[in-house]
């Protein structure tokens, strides 16, 4: 049994580690934004399932080899784009000339001209 200051420090000890488990997300950690002529990547456990932004990128090749919640791919051109597993919807909107490879319960697209599509979708 504890008593006292034993006890208090004990959950003072339990509350230290419960904040050291809790990862912090930071929004630049989910979004690749005005990138040109890079490889950009997320690997498996990166994303773990929150939304990625993909923002006004120009000649990429991008490759988000994990799950997510939602992604959002906006004015990109000349672009390869392969996107992993999606749980709900990737929208892509104002794109042109891009290669894509997705993998989700919905695709929408908007205002986009001469994209190559490759898609897995259950709608």
């Amino acid at each position: 049994i504890i008593h006292g200051k034993d006890k208090e420090k004990k959950k003072e000890i339990i509350k230290t580690i419960k904040e050291e488990k809790k990862v912090k997300l930071r929004k630049e950690d989910f979004m690749f934004e005005k990138k040109e002529s890079e490889t950009l990547k997320r690997d498996p456990g990166q994303i773990n399932g929150q939304q990625f932004i993909i923002d006004t990128c120009r000649n990429c090749k991008i490759y988000l080899k994990d799950y997510s919640a939602a992604i959002n791919v906006y004015h990109c051109d000349n672009c390869e784009i392969f996107l992993g597993p999606c749980n709900s919807s990737i929208y892509i909107r104002e794109s042109s000339n891009c290669k894509v490879i997705v993998a989700a319960g919905q695709l929408r697209l908007y205002k986009c001209v001469n994209l190559k599509l490759l898609v897995f979708s259950l709608s």
